[in-house]
């Protein structure tokens, strides 16, 4: 092809790449005719490429996905030759980059679990002059709650404290709630207040065969832990044995024995206020003397767990229970007030009630779950595990109740009234009352022999009336008292 303005014998030109390889020939024309010289092929030599290491130009963002969801990174880098790329992890934990197999791509994507949670991700770049790192991105997965820790089933006594653990992972962190399901129930309800791995109470009977959960719950969702089963024995015991003793407590704090050791009294001490009720420890080897006021006196192996004489009452104190293991023990005011003392649990009262006839007395159940309190009505108010059996409180009642005892089961009990008219419920068996009988002094206290198969009847005089398999082993009734008799006790 003619090139346009080449004729003359010399042809310059700056040559491109793109001329690589073209043939130039020369014609030459007169009148005569015309001849064309040999083709020439012409050749491009091309410059060496520029070369660069690589230099990262967009760096990956640190995510935040939920388990199972798909996320990706993505990184750049410039440099010549064309640099490769290899992504890498640095696991949770971990301070080392791995490569990850076949992530190769400007854009790495995958779907990670919970496992992923806190990884570090970079994008290695490299080519012929050298290579470089991303800055390293984060990656959050949020996860929902998986339980770590299940419950262990307990076996405990009642009153002592039992305690439930559980765990659970997942982000963000859960939050815990735990669940109970009584024995005999179908359905679990939250505690209140038990919002952390370990819950820890002081179980009573009642709560044998209970099953307790854990509820793990965030923003991804809920995990629930195996229930695990506590199983509440009650306390120790003494074995039954008829009761072959007792003791007799006068106003003034006199203490009367039959049948038993003397381990002291107030006699003779000055005290700020009247003795109203007694209880003895467990092991017979002691006793509480309480005085109107709530002072407290031991003697023997019994303990002092508080009292209530530097306290203003709304209602003087009219008994004192022992809790079965005696490391602590109950005051009840005429009011139906009840304070608790040691290891004696608070399970609620009449003290905001308006009562029809005041209280004469507390009585505990024998597993120490519950008590039951007594009005000179009748009226029988249970709380805890103590299981309602009946009353007087209806009834038209000759004399004021005075007191009441339980069967060593639980399953009933006996109300005293002053006239010695005795009153069983549940089963208690009925063994006799003095009722009938023309009586010198009132009866002020009852007291159930260990079988529950008799019980004694104490008066104001000191005069003890036994039924069933209660032994009579003497009374005060002989003796000029200096202050009248408020309790019989066993010995």
């Amino acid at each position: 092809t003619p090139i346009t303005g080449a004729t003359s014998t010399t042809y310059t030109f700056t040559p491109t790449a793109s001329d690589n390889g073209s043939k130039y020939e020369a014609v030459f024309t007169n009148t005569k005719g015309t001849t064309t010289s040999n083709a020439v092929t012409f050749t491009v030599q091309q410059p060496p490429p520029a070369t660069s290491p690589p230099s990262v130009t967009s760096q990956p963002s640190s995510q935040t996905v939920s388990a199972g969801t798909p996320v990706s990174f993505t990184a750049a880098a410039a440099g010549a030759p064309s640099p490769t790329v290899q992504w890498q992890a640095e696991p949770a934990g971990s301070s080392t980059f791995t490569p990850i197999t076949g992530a190769t791509s400007a854009t790495y994507t995958f779907t990670p679990t919970a496992a992923n949670d806190g990884s570090q991700y970079e994008a290695v770049f490299t080519n012929s002059q050298g290579s470089a790192t991303s800055s390293p991105a984060a990656l959050t997965v949020l996860s929902a709650p998986v339980v770590t820790t299940q419950p262990s089933s307990q076996t405990v006594s009642a009153g002592s404290p039992v305690t439930f653990t559980a765990a659970a992972a997942g982000d963000p962190s859960p939050t815990v709630q735990w669940q109970v399901e009584p024995a005999g129930s179908s359905t679990f309800s939250p505690i209140s207040g038990a919002t952390s791995p370990t819950y820890t109470f002081t179980p009573a009977a009642a709560n044998d065969g209970s099953q307790y959960q854990a509820v793990f719950t965030n923003s991804q969702g809920t995990a629930t832990s195996n229930a695990a089963v506590l199983s509440v024995n009650a306390p120790s015991q003494h074995p039954p044995a008829v009761t072959t003793s007792y003791r007799m407590v006068a106003a003034d704090g006199g203490v009367f024995t039959f049948g038993g050791s003397y381990l002291g009294s107030l006699a003779g001490t000055a005290h700020t206020a009247p003795i109203t009720a007694s209880a003895q420890t467990p092991d017979r080897k002691g006793y509480w003397l309480v005085t109107s006021d709530g002072a407290v006196y031991p003697f023997g192996d019994a303990g002092f767990e508080g009292s209530l004489n530097d306290v203003r009452l709304a209602a003087p104190i009219v008994g004192i229970a022992a809790t079965p293991d005696g490391g602590g023990y109950y005051l009840v005011g005429a009011d139906g007030g009840v304070f608790s003392f040691g290891d004696a649990a608070f399970h609620g009262s009449t003290g905001a009630l308006r009562l029809a006839a005041h209280m004469v007395g507390l009585v505990v159940t024998p597993d120490g779950g519950g008590y039951y309190l007594v009005g000179a009505d009748g009226g029988v108010f249970s709380f805890g595990d103590a299981a309602f059996h009946g009353s007087t409180g209806n009834l038209y009642l000759v004399a004021p109740i005075v007191g009441m005892a339980t069967t060593p089961d639980g399953g009933g009990y006996f109300l005293a009234g002053a006239d010695g008219g005795v009153f069983s419920f549940g089963d208690a068996a009925f063994h006799g009352s003095t009722g009938n009988l023309h009586l010198v002094s009132p009866v002020v206290s009852i007291q159930a022999t260990d079988d529950g198969a008799g019980y004694l009847l104490g008066a104001a005089d000191g005069g003890v009336f036994t039924f069933g398999d209660a032994p009579f082993d003497g009374s005060a009734a002989g003796l000029r008292l200096a202050s009248p008799i408020v309790a019989i006790i066993a010995n």
